[in-house]
């Protein structure tokens, strides 16, 4: 089967089970399908697994530079900008 068949055919399905918080590793189960191969149909019908980020913000660098200056952990300084 070609992934255009596979997309035709499962991808409402496997949108369905996601919404309804199914993981895609059950998902994939339940469907009959490699967890990969379901996670690139969702890709193709623009509905991508995972919750969204956010924006990508801007690092305040002086902000940045006064933690680790203080702290000298540039993981505290990572915590403190965003």
């Amino acid at each position: 089967m070609s992934f255009r068949e596979e997309w035709d055919r499962f991808g409402n399905q496997l949108a369905r089970l996601i919404d309804a918080g199914i993981p895609v590793k059950e998902a994939a189960a339940a469907i009959g399908l490699p967890r990969q191969r379901c996670y690139a149909i969702l890709r193709a019908i623009d509905r991508p697994a995972g919750r969204s980020r956010g924006p990508a913000g801007t690092a305040d660098r002086a902000l940045i530079v006064s933690v680790y200056n203080e702290t000298g952990s540039i993981n505290r300084a990572a915590k403190a900008s965003t």
